[in-house]
């Protein structure tokens, strides 16, 4: 895989398990291979900046190359996959000790300033927990979706449980769940022991209506490959646990074809007149359930025509102020942190595009571009502008 000097994602996917412990950096790294290994390019960002793991599970720890200028790099490159880890920026013995800023910075600078090229599928191996790395990634790119990993055992079950809900409060959809170290298969016999409980990540996605991507069996050489910093896909590929990784991999892929980005939408602002105005869209250009259609209205409005067949307009200057990204509102207190004064009263969009069929995101004439406006948010925000206009 070559390097390159722009970044083109086709599909954002975080692996999320709220419970520590689970295999969760071991699954991320076994099914990007197998995701490689059927002709796709993928790479890797290891978010857990307190416990990065992805630099030994792939066997380099090396720092990464510097880029065409001094603000970007180029990711490190093994097994076939693009990846980056603070594991490259800092010794084993190096505390980190970061407030959520800080690792909202540095999740900021593995998306922007690594030189990624082209990828099919950019995996988000995440921290455990529901805290800042969830809250600034699905305000800073439109995640496809999230994988959720889990174990047999009940109590991973309801961690899983929460973090499936902190997904969706932020409107990301779950693409399927994984159920690792699902059960001990003996070589000689074949029979298999649960272990650590049976099916509970599939009872789990049939409770809660998810996709099931399949399960990985408890293996020894799967734990010893990523110790030595060779996942089993790369060395063991005729295995029972390949075979199941291979399996996850397909029903993925599956899941990534028919799922958000299916009807997904972009289009480029166009100059038009002062006077010039497009009352209605000409055809439907979303196509989600909560809308219709997204059009341009005149040079600095954007139109929304929702599923109920109601319209909103938006102001240029007005999305601009309502950007919900990190850098524009604090993330605790939902504060304002966007200096009102220093936005063009101009200000235009350069482009529009879908993030799946939730969100929109929007690149702005001053270059500002990472808020994804949930449509939810979008109608909340239509609602209010209405209020203070009849006052």
């Amino acid at each position: 895989m070559g390097h390159g000097e722009t970044t083109s994602v086709r599909h954002f996917v975080a692996v999320h398990s709220a419970k520590g412990g689970v295999g969760k950096s071991t699954v991320t790294a076994n099914l990007a291979i197998a995701l490689h290994q059927r002709g796709l390019r993928v790479a890797i960002i290891d978010a857990d900046v307190h416990g990065p793991s992805m630099g030994m599970m792939l066997g380099d720890q090396q720092r990464p190359e510097p880029g065409p200028n001094e603000n970007v790099v180029y990711p490190r490159e093994r097994c076939g996959l693009r990846f980056i880890s603070m594991a490259n920026l800092v010794t084993e013995q190096t505390p980190l000790i970061w407030r959520g800023a800080m690792v909202h910075n540095m999740i900021q600078q593995f998306l922007n300033g690594v030189l990624w090229g082209e990828c099919d599928v950019l995996f988000i191996d995440m921290p455990p927990g529901t805290g800042d790395a969830q809250l600034s990634l699905s305000q800073s790119i439109p995640l496809s979706g999230a994988v959720v990993v889990s174990t047999p055992q009940e109590l991973s079950l309801v961690d899983t449980v929460r973090g499936m809900n902190a997904f969706r409060q932020l409107n990301v959809p779950i693409l399927g769940v994984i159920e690792n170290m699902a059960g001990f298969v003996c070589d000689d016999c074949g029979e298999s022991a649960a272990l650590f409980g049976e099916a509970g990540g599939e009872i789990l996605a049939e409770e809660f209506e998810l996709p099931w991507l399949g399960r990985v069996p408890i293996d020894a050489m799967i734990c010893e490959d990523g110790d030595a910093g060779t996942p089993t896909m790369a060395v063991h590929a005729d295995s029972k646990a390949a075979a199941a990784f291979g399996h996850i991999a397909d029903a993925l892929v599956q899941r990534l074809e028919t799922s958000n980005n299916a009807l997904a939408f972009h289009f480029e602002w166009k100059e038009m007149g002062w006077n010039d105005r497009v009352s209605e869209p000409a055809e439907s250009e979303a196509g989600s359930l909560d809308v219709q259609s997204v059009w341009q209205v005149s040079q600095d409005e954007l139109g929304i025509k929702w599923a109920d067949g109601s319209m909103s307009t938006y102001g240029c200057r007005e999305l601009r102020l309502a950007c919900p990204c990190a850098v524009c509102i604090d993330e605790w207190t939902g504060a304002k942190k966007i200096n009102e004064s220093k936005i063009d009263m101009a200000m235009t969009i350069k482009e529009v595009s879908s993030v799946g069929r939730y969100a929109l995101a929007i690149t702005f004439s001053d270059g500002h571009s990472t808020g994804i406006y949930h449509y939810e948010r979008l109608r909340k925000l239509a609602r209010a502008v209405g209020e203070g206009r009849s006052k």
